[in-house]
């Protein structure tokens, strides 16, 4: 009821006092209490009194009782004990059945209630009290008492009549006696209560002070007062108003007062009495609440000073130890130590406040290894752990004797999945297992372990920084990153060089102020992707640099999380790739040159080709033609037809060279050459190819002098000049013009070109079209530029006239204007001497000869017809259309033949592998190919297989005259 868990032991309990006679003085108490009872119950308090019947009480038995209540079942039991043996011969001496039923009942009665009080706290609930657990107890023994009490008094009937049998005891008699019971056994439990209520009362038994044991004092000393005063009152009452005649005061009071006046008047001492514990519940309950209140309080003091703690303290030691010092200070718990582990092991220091010392023993268990079972018990459930009484629950713990008439707390200190420790606190006892109470220490735990993993990841980031700070300095690679709203957070050395800009100036501006506007769009996908994948590698863009310069930058970015995986910023490596660009840039270029030359290669090869096949078909028209003017005379009409055959012929071999120039197909050396004869050439071209509403104006001077150059290159020069004209023309109306002069400059001309004086041949070509804008006007020679639509062109033209004019020494000037069309004008040197070009020396009679000649050509008309010519020379000739019959037929008449003339391009095996085979059976055989066109063939290759002659397609008869009679003589050593 009132009892407490540790009222057994309190002397030994309270810091500072031993008393270890406690049992001793608990045996004695409970002994003179039994004997003080066996004296009271010889009162022979009469409670109801008939002729028949005696009902009386036995106040005796409130002593086992109270000492029951205050000590437990066993003091209570010794205290029955020490009283029994007079009680038990009273009853048999005045009703002489009662030690068959009463002390039974009496001595269940007393272990009941000291069995409930060794359970019993200030805490415990409504139905633990001691006057909810009579209940049950008072139903039992008195339906007990209603059966077994007439067959008792048949066995044995009183000494005052021993007539009565078990027919003849009264029901009303045997209620009577079981409202006695319960009225007296609930009066002497208030009685009890009250008692055990007072201060003094609580201090004989050596019980700990309740709550309010000051207000619990004026509580009930109050209520007796209210009781005595309504006595007093009754009293005064029946003496004015209702007087008897010869009664005093105090003889009405007392003496004089009726069993029914002295039952109210008592009930009026029992009724306050019951307001007065009900009293003095609520104000206990109340003061229980406010002292939970104000513990709670002094708790969320600590936590919020704790909290504050975290927040500016760094220092792992430093936090620990001042968390225990507020802990404690805020009054909130009487003591609190934390121990740290590593791996499993708690480790030093040990952080420990309010064991004034006694902390020693404890820290030497920790560091062999011992772990308390409290701690134990936390690593394994995760909850806090409760001791109410750690001096019995935790014996062979150093600091127990710390933790008296308190209860002791644990928790464990954990955080993002994660053991630091444990906590360890003392608080009452009443509120160790109050969930809020729970909540608020798991929360300081947490609060501690957050700090200390706060604490932790701080150092690892230090330790990081200053580990990688120097490598950072010394990087190649720019190393930025950036928070999640894009703030730069590190700027390293390299990024500052990179980008031109301090690393304090950087820091905590937008990432975004290094990307140029029209990269913007470009980077928001970027960053989609990078937070899709959480990486991205190599990836490569332009970027500002502070002074607004553009770079090329590849970088590689990923996502930095912390422990529990969620985005913290975003790392980025950086290198400037400007330099190899500018390089891939000139190895495109350079690759596109390469890829025209491979094209300009491969259309000159199919130049070439198309030459051969042409010259094939020209031929036989050459040769016919010349025959047929042998034939006739000149006057006649048949002669005049085969001269414009042969004219024409002519003409269409103008026509091929002109084509095997264009694809480069023509020696590559620098020759004295006059320009003119080459713009003609590239008109005639031009002519074929422009569209007639396009006008072509020329001024020629055909008295200009020779330059030293490369026809094919001249060639080019003029072809991209017109081409470009026609370009800016198409496809409207407009006009082409073009000048050729001679222009000679003074040292007073110089400054407006990069030319020395002299004489220069100047080209000019113009063109009606829009012009060029004044913005692009100075990159038009660069390579690859052009204004043209994609897949159009290559923007190469330009920038190849300009390197070969550069190479002649010469320059190219451009005039522009919008709407008004564009001209150049290329100068190129003159040679200071003029040059004759060599006259041709003409043959009036073609040689003739007999020898004996093999002709060879897969073509049969060009067989017949060189056969023909050659038989028309006076020689002997035999042909064949096929190599390898030509080869047979060699082997087979050796020394039959005294010259080869093969063609070049035949199936089976060409003119030169023919020769190469006829030189191995005959090295003295002299051998004449014969070609259209072949790259196969040149003077390097003849001198090699051994070859005397070469005659391109289509040849006249006197060039193949000439040609035979030469090698025929020179095999036979005519000069």
């Amino acid at each position: 009821m009132v009892n407490d868990k540790y009222k057994n032991d309190f002397w030994t309990q309270i810091p500072g006092l031993k008393f270890p006679g406690m049992r001793s003085y608990q045996v004695t108490v409970a002994v003179i209490f039994g004997l003080i009872g066996f004296f009271v119950n010889f009162l022979d308090i009469e409670f109801l009194k008939t002729g028949d019947f005696k009902i009386s009480i036995l106040p005796g038995v409130f002593f086992p009782l109270i000492i029951a209540l205050a000590w437990g079942w066993r003091y209570g039991l010794l205290c029955a004990l020490a009283g029994g043996c007079q009680t038990m011969w009273w009853l048999w001496y005045g009703d002489g059945w009662g030690i068959f039923y009463a002390v039974p009942i009496f001595t269940l009665w007393i272990v009941w209630h000291g069995w409930w009080a060794d359970r019993r706290s200030d805490s415990s609930p409504w139905y633990m009290t001691s006057f909810a657990v009579e209940i049950p107890f008072r139903i039992v023994c008195e339906l007990g008492f209603l059966m077994l009490f007439p067959w008792l008094l048949s066995l044995n009937p009183p000494p005052w009549d021993s007539l009565l049998l078990q027919d003849h005891v009264s029901s009303a008699w045997l209620r009577t006696v079981g409202i006695k019971h319960t009225v007296t056994a609930y009066l002497f439990l208030m009685v009890a209560y009250v008692l055990l209520s007072l201060g003094s009362v609580r201090h004989f038994f050596g019980l700990s002070s309740r709550r309010a044991q000051a207000d619990t004092m004026v509580i009930y000393i109050t209520a007796m007062l209210f009781g005595l005063v309504l006595w007093i009152l009754d009293v005064l009452t029946n003496y004015f108003f209702f007087p008897n005649t010869g009664q005093t005061f105090w003889g009405l009071a007392v003496h004089g007062a009726s069993p029914k006046e002295l039952f109210f008047r008592s009930f009026y001492v029992i009724a306050a009495l019951l307001v007065g514990i009900v009293l003095d519940r609520f104000n206990r309950n109340r003061v229980r609440l406010q002292e939970r209140l104000d513990h709670q309080n002094r708790v969320l003091a600590a936590i919020r000073n704790v909290n504050q703690l975290i927040v500016g303290e760094k220092d792992s030691d430093r936090l620990l130890n001042k968390a225990c010092a507020l802990l404690v200070e805020t009054r909130g718990f009487y003591n609190a130590w934390i121990a740290l582990t590593v791996d499993g092991r708690p480790k030093e220091p040990f952080y420990h406040v309010g064991f004034n010392g006694e902390f020693i023993p404890m820290a030497e268990r920790l560091l062999a290894g011992d772990i308390p079972a409290c701690a134990k018990a936390v690593h394994r459930s995760g909850n806090v752990q409760v001791k109410e009484n750690p001096l019995h629950h935790c014996k062979g713990c150093p600091l127990s004797d710390s933790y008296i008439v308190r209860a002791g707390l644990c928790v464990g200190l954990n955080y993002a999945d994660r053991n630091f420790g444990w906590l360890s606190l003392s608080c009452p006892s009443e509120f160790a297992h109050d969930a809020e109470e729970h909540d608020l220490i798991k929360e300081v735990a947490g609060d501690i372990a957050f700090a200390l993993w706060s604490i932790e990841n701080d150092n690892q980031r230090k330790t990081v920084e200053r580990r990688y700070a120097d490598v950072l300095a010394v990087s190649v690679d720019a190393v930025v990153a950036t928070d999640m709203d894009d703030r730069i957070t590190v700027f390293n050395p390299s990024a500052e060089k990179m980008f031109n800009c301090q690393a304090q100036e950087a820091l905590g501006s937008p990432i975004t102020r290094f990307c140029p506007e029209d990269c913007l769009a470009e980077r928001e996908q970027m960053m989609r992707r990078l937070h899709e994948t959480g990486e991205v590698a190599s990836y490569e863009s332009e970027r500002l640099t502070a002074d607004g310069q553009r770079i090329w930058v590849e970088f590689s970015k990923s996502i930095s999380r912390d422990d529990l995986g969620h985005p913290q910023g975003i790392n980025s490596i950086l290198r400037d790739i400007s330099e190899r660009k500018k390089m891939e840039q000139e190895a495109f270029r350079l690759q596109k040159q390469m890829q025209q030359a491979q094209k300009m290669e491969s259309i000159g090869s199919l130049a070439g080709g198309i030459a051969h096949d042409f010259n094939n078909i020209l031929f036989p028209i050459v040769g016919f033609s010349q025959m047929l003017m042998e034939d006739f005379s000149e006057d006649s009409t048949a002669y005049q037809h085969a001269r414009e055959i042969l004219t024409a012929a002519g003409r269409a071999t103008e026509l091929v060279k002109q084509i095997l120039s264009f694809s480069r197909q023509s020696e590559d050396k620098n020759i004295p050459v006059r320009f003119q004869s080459i713009v003609k050439e590239v008109l005639k071209l031009c002519r074929s190819t422009i569209p007639s509403n396009i006008t072509i104006h020329q001024e020629i001077n055909s008295q200009c002098g020779y330059i030293t150059a490369n026809p094919t290159q001249l060639h080019q020069i003029l072809m991209n000049l017109m081409t470009n004209a026609y370009h800016a023309i198409a496809p409207d109306h407009g006009e082409i013009s073009l000048r050729l002069c001679e222009k000679e400059f003074c040292r007073e001309d110089i400054p407006a070109f990069s030319l020395e004086p002299g004489r220069y041949v100047m080209l000019s070509v113009s063109d009606t079209g829009e012009g060029i804008a004044p913005d692009i006007i100075d990159k038009i020679f660069d390579p690859y530029f052009t204004t043209k639509e994609k897949g159009k062109g290559t923007g190469l033209g330009l920038s190849v006239v300009h390197g070969i004019i550069n190479t002649y020494g010469g320059e190219i000037k451009v005039y522009s204007e919008i709407g008004q069309g564009t001209t150049f004008n290329v100068y190129l040197p003159l040679k200071e001497k003029a040059v004759e070009p060599p006259t041709a020396q003409k043959t009036k009679i073609n040689p003739t000869g007999t020898e004996h000649i093999l002709l060879v050509d897969d073509e049969k008309p060009i067989v017949q017809m060189e056969k023909t010519i050659i038989e028309r020379l006076g020689y002997q000739v035999t042909s064949r259309t096929g190599s390898i019959e030509a080869l047979e037929l060699f082997k087979a008449k050796d020394g039959a033949f005294d010259l080869v003339i093969t063609d070049m391009t035949m199936p089976n095996m060409t003119g030169d592998q023919l020769a190469k085979e006829l030189l191995a059976v005959n090295p003295d055989i002299p051998i004449i190919i014969v070609t259209g066109f072949s790259e196969r063939i040149n003077k390097d290759t003849i001198e090699t297989l051994g070859i005397k002659g070469v005659l391109m397609k289509p040849v006249v008869i006197s060039d193949m005259a000439l040609e035979i009679r030469r090698v025929l003589d020179e095999r036979q050593g005519i000069a």
